[in-house]
């Protein structure tokens, strides 16, 4: 019997995949899940903040700016990130993501 995994699996291993890879992930949102055109995977699309870019902890405590520049550098450094995390539809294997284009 041919047991294909099905969407929330697919979205589950998506989640721990991102969660995995981007360890600096905040906001997580599911924007989408689809098969692809030769429906062979699922392609599961999640946006995320990423404040990494800061190179401190967000909440700026290594930060020595006052807090109003401390909450500009932190809006300014924030960025927002769409991807498609695509996952094999027979065995559920994560077999990568990319950026998101509409």
């Amino acid at each position: 019997m041919n047991h294909e995994m099905d969407f929330d699996q697919a979205i589950d291993v998506a989640r721990k995949a991102l969660a995995r890879l981007v360890k600096t992930a905040t906001g997580i949102v599911l924007e989408g899940a689809v098969v692809s055109p030769d429906g062979t995977q699922y392609e599961v699309i999640y946006s995320y903040d990423d404040n990494s870019a800061l190179g401190n902890d967000v909440d700026g405590s290594k930060n020595d700016f006052p807090s109003n520049m401390r909450t500009l550098a932190t809006l300014m450094g924030k960025r927002r990130y769409t991807k498609v995390f695509m996952i094999d539809r027979s065995t559920g294997d994560f077999m990568g993501f990319k950026n998101y284009r509409e």
